[in-house]
């Protein structure tokens, strides 16, 4: 189980560095996988769902991180805000994503880096306290 909660951890920090890239190659195709976000029922339950395999990952492998507390907060957090968003009726959420767009598309070079910068910060702490 923890072998398998490092390498989704890894996996998700992967994927939030590797959309930086999309942005600065790509930018359009970024547009539409983050506008794609509670766009129907689906899209929005499948969302939460990879948060929630996220979030769970994260906090099953944080005692193997540094920085293991924080992590750990940090999965309990991503774990509850999915939850309740898949609690909350995916037109809310879509509502929400309307309103919100807009901002991240006006600053999405901003919302990339910081996304890169958590998950290289995430995979440091995965991989530096493995004995390789």
């Amino acid at each position: 189980m923890q072998i398998t909660a490092g390498i989704i951890t890894c996996i998700f920090s992967l994927v939030l560095i590797a959309l930086l890239f999309v942005v600065l190659t790509k930018k359009e195709l970024a547009i539409s996988f983050l506008t794609s976000f509670a766009s129907t029922a689906k899209a929005h339950y499948l969302e939460q769902s990879i948060r929630l395999i996220a979030g769970a990952s994260i906090l099953i492998y944080s005692e193997n991180m540094l920085f293991s507390k924080i992590f750990n907060l940090f999965g309990w957090i991503f774990m509850t805000t999915s939850v309740i968003l898949m609690l909350t009726p995916w037109k809310w959420h879509q509502s929400f994503g309307k309103v919100a767009m807009p901002l991240v598309i006006k600053n999405l070079i901003l919302y990339a880096i910081a996304a890169a910068v958590l998950g290289m910060i995430i995979l440091y702490c995965v991989i530096a306290p493995l004995k390789l």
